[in-house]
């Protein structure tokens, strides 16, 4: 393919001519001479003289254009600034500062869900949403030898481009990892962070152009960890101060900062610091264009909603909301304890002590007809400890009492789309007997503890007033999908087994009535509840078992699944091998599976089916194999490869 106007070789389905800057969808129609006017048109005017160019001066770069948005850059520029499609095959930078050889030293897989213990690779997490193809979410950065490196996997001849050769500290014998809630590209693809002399502890922190990815400016060394904001600013802690990098200067927040979040808009910053021995909050828009506000001190738990309108702290066990002004309210006295927070709402699910002190005279029926006078007066003088709990919902605006009989809860789940809480509920003490002869044959308080427990039963709290469930059952665990508002528990004998999963509604006239899910799930493992239904393990054994779904086995010898983003497709990880801790990968599309690879040891897949992944790991090299799979067939992407950063918006498996 030739450019229309410039005769410049071009790639097929080029949008934009790279040498010209051309629009391919303006060129001619057939027939049409380029530059010629069309059928119907006036003669062209006479041209006026053209002045010569000049030849490009040695100190200005000659001038390229992006063939896939029209961007006008330099011909040294390996990735488009403005859509992050890269202009060339790639090949090795030159990294600033580059030092000497130095061993690699990856460690396990310890990010998101699942740990694989013994796997001598490492993962990251590269948090930000990215753009489309051609953005942050096509490129893979991962680490070789001493090297970091980065590959666009968006084009199918694409080639690794060198960070820096220099990741690790060499001179320490242990590799600790990189947090892995940091980013290392920006939202919009235009800016990439990577580290140097990473020893365990810090690391030397740069930043850099896409177009330019391995001519990367020095941010501060010894930097502990950052986090690489919408704005392409960088806010980073070095000695336990907090900075915010600005592209002209590092301006200093605060000093002896423990932990630092962010609002959804990144318009503030959130921070604890220690003093004295206190942990105090303080709040200031990143900007700092206003002096910070100080939350809290002395705090024993905080919590704050995800657009830090508001915020919360457990004192003194009373619980307080918070405004970003620093004013505070007290919404409940006497907390425990909090079970359950959402951030989008503000809601709490909390516990408060409910425990009462009873003589046994008070609940001890005689059915034997016998009680001595000796006996009657022990009853009166021994007490017996009800130890109930008094559970509460704030529901961002006032405190509901769910039950002030509670024994214990189960298990329990809060969000905007919707909640539950499953919990053993007392009976009312002016109800509660217990005969004589049961205390007389043992200990007191333990068939006291009996007889309270056979007339307790089991509640579900849930949208609207709280209802027993319509079985006694043994909980084991439970799994709950909000946008359904369908609970399924797994429940089995004393001995722990026969189990059956069962089904019910949180919402309207069905909560709490069970349905059998599934009577014969003996030996279960309860993995995810999704809008369709239940994925759950059976034959349960040794870190695998049978998936099912909706009643229907699916794979068997499973070991994990993991949901990717909202679609209702599954990541699979089957057939584990104990021995190099490799497993099969397989993709759910919510009708059949389909395998992606063998002997895979660790692994990150994205909402499009897409896969990222390490396969045949050497121990003795600690080095494997990096390979992507499009959704319909798999390549290498490189060799020797000790572990990757997980692409924007993916899930590791």
């Amino acid at each position: 393919m030739k450019c229309y106007k410039c005769g410049a070789d071009m790639i097929d389905g080029a949008v934009f001519c790279g040498n010209c800057g051309a629009r391919m969808e303006d060129a001619p129609k057939a027939g049409e001479a380029a530059g010629e006017p069309s059928k119907g048109a006036g003669a062209p005017e006479p041209e006026a003289p053209v002045a010569a160019v000049p030849e490009a001066s040695a100190k200005e770069p000659e001038s390229a254009f992006c063939p896939n948005c029209g961007k006008k850059l330099t011909a040294a520029d390996v990735f488009c600034d403005e859509c992050g499609y890269q202009m060339s095959g790639g090949g090795e930078g030159a990294a600033p500062g580059k030092k000497g050889n130095k061993a690699l030293l990856p460690v396990a897989v310890a990010v998101a869900v699942v740990a694989v213990a013994g796997i001598g690779a490492f993962a990251f997490s590269q948090m930000g949403k990215g753009g489309s193809s051609g953005g942050a979410k096509s490129k893979v950065i991962y680490a070789k030898d001493d090297s970091l490196m980065m590959i666009d996997v968006s084009k199918k001849k694409s080639e690794p481009i060198e960070l820096t050769d220099s990741y690790v500290d060499g001179d320490e014998n242990q590799f600790a990892g990189v947090d892995s809630n940091e980013q290392f590209i920006s939202e919009d693809g235009k800016y990439i962070c990577y580290v140097e002399d990473l020893d365990g502890e810090s690391y030397d922190l740069y930043r850099a152009k896409m177009s330019k990815p391995s001519e990367g400016t020095k941010i501060e060394s010894k930097v502990n960890d950052h986090r690489l904001l919408k704005d392409n600013t960088i806010l980073y802690k070095k000695k336990s101060t907090l900075y915010h990098y600005t592209e002209k200067e590092s301006v200093k927040f605060d000093k002896d900062v423990i932990t630092y979040f962010l609002d959804e808009d990144q318009k503030y910053v959130c921070w604890s610091r220690s003093d004295k021995g206190e942990v105090t909050y303080y709040l200031q828009d990143i900007a700092q264009k206003t002096n910070k506000v100080k939350l809290e001190d002395d705090v024993d738990d905080f919590y704050y909603k995800e657009d830090f309108s508001q915020f919360y702290v457990r004192k003194d066990d009373n619980l307080y909301a918070v405004s970003p002004e620093g004013e505070r309210d007290k919404i409940a006295k006497d907390v425990e304890r909090v079970i359950s927070f959402d951030k989008k709402t503000g809601m709490f699910y909390y516990v408060k002590d409910n425990s009462e002190d009873v003589p046994y005279a008070d609940f001890t029926y005689d059915d034997t007809g016998n009680i001595s006078e000796y006996d009657r007066d022990r009853l009166k003088e021994r007490t017996y400890t009800f130890e109930l709990k008094s559970l509460y919902l704030y529901d961002g605006n006032e405190e509901i009492l769910i039950s002030d009989r509670a024994s214990r809860y189960y298990n329990v789940s809060l969000s905007d789309k919707g909640r539950y809480l499953l919990y053993r509920e007392c009976p009312a003490l002016e109800n509660v007997e217990v005969a004589w002869s049961a205390l007389d044959s043992g200990s007191w308080e333990s068939a006291a503890r009996e007889a309270i427990e056979e007339a307790s039963v089991i509640m579900l709290a849930a949208e609207g007033e709280p209802q027993e469930l319509s079985e006694e059952i043994q909980i084991s665990d439970a799994r709950f999908n909000a946008e359904s508002g369908r609970l399924y528990i797994y429940s089995v004998d004393e001995d722990g087994e026969d189990g059956v999963v069962y089904v019910t509604s949180t919402k309207g006239e069905e909560v709490g009535v069970l349905e059998e899910y599934d009577s014969d799930a003996e030996d279960a493992s309860l993995l995810m509840a999704t809008e369709e239904g239940l994925y759950y393990l059976k034959d349960y054994e040794d870190g695998g078992g049978d998936l099912y779904f909706n009643g229907e086995e699916i794979l068997s010898d499973v070991a994990s699944v993991r949901k990717l983003g909202e679609s209702s497709k599954m990541a699979i990880r089957s057939d584990r091998d104990y021995d190099d801790n490799s497993y099969t990968l397989s993709a759910w599309d919510g009708k059949k599976s389909t395998q992606i690879a063998e002997d895979v040891n660790m692994a990150e897949c994205a909402e499009d089916g897409t896969a990222v992944f390490i396969i045949d790991y050497n121990y003795n090299r600690q080095e494997g194999d990096l390979v992507y799979f499009n959704g319909k067939e798999v390549r290498t992407l490189d060799q020797d490869v000790s572990g990757f950063l997980m692409r924007s918006g993916s899930s590791e498996v």
